[in-house]
């Protein structure tokens, strides 16, 4: 949560996250519009990047 958090400030969009006992749950969109852009596309990139930095399963 933590790398997710420094990159959602460094891109300047922000993510739904929640942490239960064994997962973490992250939910992108782009509330302006309404829906998906290319910025939660991006950010997911990112998050999945730091998911295989970890040899965590996404």
């Amino acid at each position: 949560m933590n790398r997710i958090g420094a990159s959602a400030e460094e891109v300047n969009h922000h993510p739904d996250l929640t942490l239960t006992y064994s997962t973490v749950g992250v939910t992108l969109s782009s509330h302006d519009v309404g829906g998906i852009t290319s910025r939660d596309i991006d950010l997911a990139r990112i998050i999945s990047g730091h998911a295989a930095d970890l040899g965590l399963n996404h």
